[in-house]
């Protein structure tokens, strides 16, 4: 029979490897574990970050979305560690941002900023003023920094608010971004 090792940690946290795990193998990332626990140790996730594939999305949060309208892990960093955030949040995003986004995921995020009620141009895949506009708005009302960029933060909690307007049958289906 196999037994979790007991592990002595001198850094004041409180490791528990059941949810050390649990986390990781969401989207299969056990290999990171050693990573992950010296992370833990340091406090500091963004020793984490660095090596997590860049399909996917790590950001703090310090909430956690009610509902099973789109698919995340999260570890509760502060219970673990002691310091901010409360969690660390892992995702899947069904479009990725960074420096320099395609037109089409512009485009598909710009459908769901009109979908929620926030964007009211036309869809044209720039990130122009109307965009950041947009995103700023989501971010105000939404009680996230407001920097008008989409950050992994906002960008998740734009698709989880799209993703629970479309569970609700509130949404065109017929110009809906995500299928």
């Amino acid at each position: 029979i196999y037994k979790q090792p007991i592990v002595r940690y001198e850094k004041s946290v409180n490791i528990d490897l059941k949810k050390i795990d649990d986390f990781l193998s969401f989207y299969n990332l056990i290999d990171l574990k050693s990573i992950f626990i010296k992370a833990i140790e340091e406090k500091n996730y963004l020793l984490f970050k660095r090596h997590i594939p860049s399909y996917l999305n790590l950001f703090p949060s310090e909430s956690l979305p009610q509902g099973n309208y789109i698919k995340f892990a999260a570890f509760p960093w502060k219970e673990t560690c002691g310091v901010s955030p409360k969690w660390l949040v892992i995702w899947k995003p069904p479009i990725k941002f960074d420096d320099n986004p395609s037109k089409l995921d512009i485009m598909v995020l710009q459908s769901m900023l009109k979908e929620l009620g926030f964007y009211k141009k036309d869809i044209d895949g720039k990130l122009g003023s109307g965009t950041i506009k947009a995103v700023s708005l989501f971010q105000k009302t939404y009680n996230l920094p407001n920097s008008g960029q989409i950050d992994p933060l906002t960008l998740f909690w734009i698709c989880f608010e799209y993703e629970k307007l479309k569970a609700k049958g509130n949404t065109d289906e017929q110009q809906s971004p995500l299928r």
